[in-house]
C-alpha cells in the first residue's frame, strides 16, 4: 500500500470554512484511469494551508468488487437451482439463510417464512421426524469434515397436506470446543416419487389379488357349467346306449362315454387346482393334504406332509397365499428339480407360521442359464410370485439351495388380535 502527503495552499470562504467545507478532515476516493482507487484525507494543516494523505487502495477496492461479484453469482444460483438451499444454525436452532424455493416449496411466502422464525421446524416438520433431531443432532457431531448426510422428512405445506423432503447436509461450521453450530444443505420435494414408489409397490400385490379372483371364477365356471356340460353329454351317451344302436356304433359310444369320464375328470382336478374349495371349507392344512395327495398320485412324487391337525383357522387371504406358495413349490420340485421326494412342514407359532417345503434334487441355479431352461423358469416365475404373496402379508421368504437340495422357507407374523377366518370370504 502506498502512502503519499503533500502540503497544499488553500483560500479560506467568508465563514471561514476551507473551502467552503467543515474543517473537519475529509475522506474520499477516486477512481483514476487504469483501475487505480486511490483513497484521500483531506485536515487542516495551518491557517493558510491543508495536508492531504493519498492512500492507494486498488487491492481492497478490488476484493470488495470480487467479494461484491461472488455474492451476486451464489445470489442468482440460489434462485435458479431447483429445490432449496439453505443455512441452518444448531445453536441458534434457526435457518440463517433460506432460498426463494425454500417456503415456496411448501406454498409459504418471504413474509410467512420470516413470521415464523425459528418456530420453522416446529410448524412444518411432522411431529414423528420431529423427535428425530436430537439424534441427527449426535450423528452431525461424530461428522468428519465434509461428510453428507441423507435424511427424508414429511413437512407439512400450507395448505395442510404432508410433503415428503429428502435432504442432503454437511456441517460448515464448528464451535470454538469443536461442537458442529452450523449446516449447509439442500432439499427436494419428492412427494410425486414416493406416489409412484407407492404406487409401483403395490401394483404386484393388485395384479395377485386379480389373479386369484380370474383363478376362482374359472375354477366357478368349470365346475358349475363345463362339468355339468360333460356330465349332461354322458348321461345322454348312456340312454343312447340304453335304447339300443347299430353294433358298428357300439365302440363309437364307448370311446366318447369314456373321453366324458377322462375329461369330467381333467375339469374337476383343474378346477380344484385353481382354487379348492375345502380350503375355504376346512382350512389350509385339509387343502394342502388334499393337493399333496393328488400330486402323488399324478406325479409319483412323495411327498411328507408334517402339520397340525387341528391348526387354528388363519386369516383367508394368508390361507389363500400358503397355499398357493406351497402348489407353486412343489410344482417345481417336480418340473425342475430331479427330486423323487419332498418334506412340506407347517408349524403356527406364538406370533407367526413356518411353512418349509425341502426336496434333495439338483437345487436352483444362481443364474439363469441355456443349459438349464428349467431352472430359469423356476428362478424366474415362481420365486417372485412366492416372496410378493408373502410381502403383502408381512412376511419373508428365505431359500436355501446348494447341490443336494433346495429348501423354502416362508415365515409370516400373526396379527395380535385374533381375526375371524372367514373374513373376506
Amino acid at each position: 500500500m502506498r502512502r503519499f502527503a503533500c502540503g497544499l495552499g488553500t483560500s479560506r470562504g467568508g465563514d471561514g470554512t476551507l473551502d467552503g467545507t467543515s474543517q473537519a478532515e475529509r475522506v474520499s476516493e477516486t477512481d483514476r484511469e487504469g483501475g487505480q482507487f486511490l483513497r484521500s484525507r483531506v485536515v487542516p494543516f495551518d491557517a493558510d494551508n491543508i495536508l492531504m494523505i493519498m492512500r492507494d487502495v486498488t487491492s481492497h477496492k478490488q476484493a470488495a468488487l470480487d467479494l461484491e461479484k461472488s455474492d451476486g453469482f451464489f445470489q442468482k444460483i440460489a434462485k435458479t437451482i431447483p429445490g432449496v438451499l439453505f443455512v441452518y444454525d444448531l445453536l441458534e436452532k434457526r435457518n440463517l439463510y433460506v432460498n426463494q424455493g425454500g417456503w415456496e416449496m411448501l406454498g409459504y411466502t418471504e413474509d410467512d417464512f420470516l413470521k415464523m422464525g425459528d418456530t420453522f421446524l416446529e410448524t412444518t416438520l411432522h411431529p414423528e421426524d420431529l423427535a428425530r433431531l436430537p439424534a441427527l443432532a449426535q450423528e452431525y457431531a461424530r461428522a468428519t469434515d465434509g461428510e453428507v448426510f441423507t435424511h427424508l422428512f414429511r413437512m407439512r405445506h400450507k395448505s395442510g397436506g404432508w410433503r415428503w423432503v429428502h435432504r442432503n447436509v454437511t456441517v460448515f461450521a464448528w464451535t470454538p470446543d469443536g461442537r458442529p453450530q452450523q449446516l449447509v444443505g439442500t432439499s427436494i420435494d419428492v412427494t410425486e416419487m414416493r406416489t409412484a414408489e407407492e404406487e409401483l409397490r403395490k401394483l404386484p400385490a393388485r395384479l395377485l389379488n386379480a389373479q386369484d379372483q380370474e383363478r376362482r371364477r374359472i375354477a366357478r365356471e368349470l365346475h358349475d357349467t363345463t362339468a355339468q356340460n360333460i356330465t349332461a353329454i354322458s348321461v345322454n351317451l348312456a340312454r343312447l346306449e340304453q335304447e339300443g344302436i347299430l353294433p358298428s356304433a357300439t365302440q363309437i359310444l364307448a370311446d366318447c362315454q369314456a373321453l366324458c369320464d377322462a375329461s369330467l375328470r381333467e375339469i374337476r382336478t383343474l378346477s380344484y387346482l385353481l382354487h379348492p374349495p375345502m380350503l375355504d371349507e376346512v382350512g389350509l392344512v385339509s387343502a394342502v393334504r388334499w393337493f399333496v395327495g393328488g400330486l402323488e398320485t399324478r406325479s409319483g412324487l412323495r411327498v411328507t406332509l408334517e402339520a397340525p391337525p387341528a391348526m387354528e383357522r388363519l386369516p383367508a387371504a394368508l390361507e389363500r397365499d400358503l397355499f398357493l406358495v406351497v402348489q407353486e413349490a412343489l410344482l417345481n420340485v417336480v418340473r425342475h428339480s430331479g427330486s423323487d421326494t419332498a418334506e412340506v412342514r407347517l408349524e403356527r407359532q406364538a406370533t407367526q407360521v413356518i411353512l418349509q417345503i425341502r426336496d434333495n434334487g439338483r437345487g436352483m441355479p444362481r443364474a439363469p442359464s441355456p443349459e438349464q431352461p428349467g431352472g430359469f423358469a423356476f428362478v424366474g416365475v415362481g420365486i417372485p410370485s412366492m416372496r410378493e404373496r408373502l410381502r403383502q402379508n408381512g412376511g419373508g421368504l428365505e431359500i436355501l439351495s446348494n447341490h443336494q437340495g433346495t429348501t423354502i422357507i416362508a415365515t409370516v407374523p400373526l396379527q395380535a388380535e385374533k381375526t375371524d377366518p372367514r373374513d373376506g370370504r
